[in-house]
Order: C-alpha cells, then structure tokens, then sequence
C-alpha cells in the first residue's frame, strides 16, 4: 500500500502545481490526464510488491518496475495518438534536431554538466561498480525517465499551460518548472502504508534540478535524444567517479 500512498501524493502535487490552469476549461482535461499518468506511473514501480504473479526480472535493481513504467508511457502515448489531436512530435518521438541545437549544447549545456560533475564528486562515495550497475545506468533510467517526464507529462502540461518564455535560447513553459519538481519529488518522496512521509532532500534536490536541464534539452533540441543521452551519460559518469575514488577508499580502510 506504500507504493499507492506515494503515488497518490506524488499526483495530489501535480494537481496543486497545475492548479492555475483549470481556470481553462479547454485546459482541465490536459491536467485530469497529467494527474492520472502521474498515479500509473508511480504505482507501476512498485506493481509487483502487490500483485505478486507479475514476473519479476532477476538483479539487485528494480527492472521490472522500470519494465511497467516503460509500458505505461508507451500506453499512454498510444491513446492520446488515436484518441486525440496528438503528434508524435509532441513527445518528442522524432530522429531530427532542431536547428543550432549543436552550438547551444556547447555554450549551455557542457558547462552545466561540468559543474554538475565537479558536484557529483564530492557527492558520491568510492566503490566499484558491478557489470549491473553499469547495464542499468546506460539503459533503464535515461530511457523510461524521459520518456515518461520529458516525454509525456511535459507534453501534457504544455498543452494545460500555453505561455512561454525565451531562456537559453529555446522557449520554455510552466511544464519546465512543474516536470522538475515532479522528478525530485519521484525520486525524493515516499509515504508508507502507515502514512509516514519521508522526504531525501538529495536524491530529491538533484534530480529536481537535473529535471531543468533535461527539460531545456527536450524544447532545445525538438527530441528525446538529447535528454535520453545527457541523462545516461551522467548516470553511468556517476559510476566512473564511484570507480575512481574506490581505490582511495580503499586504501584509506587497510
């Protein structure tokens, strides 16, 4: 029942940030439907704790959680294709990128990510990485996190909210702001079955402003390409750092 209480909070917080657009009435389906994707998603996470037939995938790592929330998205984006006026460019289902895209990743993005680097440093303890850890990190987080937060919450949450503003160089909404909360709150957040609320303020501060930078590489660059490698790329950079300062730990333990 925790895994339901989270993702009950977790859709109560994506209906309180999404509150001004339901003066719309032409908006408020796009936030029903924000609020119901946010309670499948994080409910399929955890599906297995409670219905205990669904197969569960071998590891240390939750796969098939990340296996269910990959479904939900593509469900998801299945049904608002064939049951609304949908393109799958909106999700950012597309190869191609915008234009200048390249230029910007250079003048924005690679100094965001080096002082994200210099960060993570101080921040992620020596240890050597299992093949695991590396397969994980270079495939299930990037792949279904983005797909499901820049992917089709923040398609849904631009249609709720129309307004834009121009930063760095590519237009930016509210969805901005409501997906990267979203994502520390994701990772952050847990409510027990006794309705306890515990609340990591790391895992939750960094993946929230990591939700910024993600979402100015999907409206940057027109595709989930970018946000899919820049969060891979930090996820297992993450690993090579954990691998490069094993040996002092170590060393410091003999």
């Amino acid at each position: 029942m925790g895994g339901f209480f989270t993702a009950a909070a977790l859709s109560l917080a994506c209906l309180l940030l999404c509150l001004p657009a339901l003066r719309k009435a032409s908006s408020r389906r796009y936030v029903g439907f924000s609020v119901l994707f946010v309670m499948a998603l994080t409910t399929s996470t955890d599906l297995r704790r409670v219905f205990h037939w669904i197969p569960r995938i071998p590891g240390q790592y939750n796969w098939t959680g990340k296996v269910l929330e990959l479904i939900v998205s593509v469900v998801g984006i299945a049904l608002l294709l064939s049951l609304d006026n949908w393109k799958r460019e909106e999700f950012g289902l597309t190869l191609a990128f915008s234009k200048g895209t390249g230029s910007d990743v250079l003048r924005f993005l690679i100094p965001v990510l080096l002082v994200e680097s210099v960060a993570l440093w101080f921040l992620i303890p020596g240890q050597i990485p299992t093949l695991e850890d590396h397969l994980f990190q270079l495939t299930a987080p990037g792949i279904t996190e983005e797909l499901a937060f820049r992917g089709v919450l923040l398609a849904l949450v631009d249609r709720a909210f129309l307004g834009r503003r121009r930063i760095l160089g590519t237009d930016l909404g509210w969805s901005t702001v409501v997906t990267s909360i979203l994502f520390g709150l994701w990772h952050g957040l847990d409510v027990s079955s006794q309705l306890k609320v515990s609340l990591d303020i790391a895992p939750m501060v960094i993946p929230m402003l990591g939700g910024f930078i993600l979402a100015w590489c999907r409206a940057r660059s027109g595709t989930l390409i970018l946000p899919i490698l820049a969060h891979t790329g930090m996820n297992e950079f993450a690993n090579l750092i954990a691998l490069a300062k094993a040996p002092k730990v170590q060393a410091s333990m003999k």
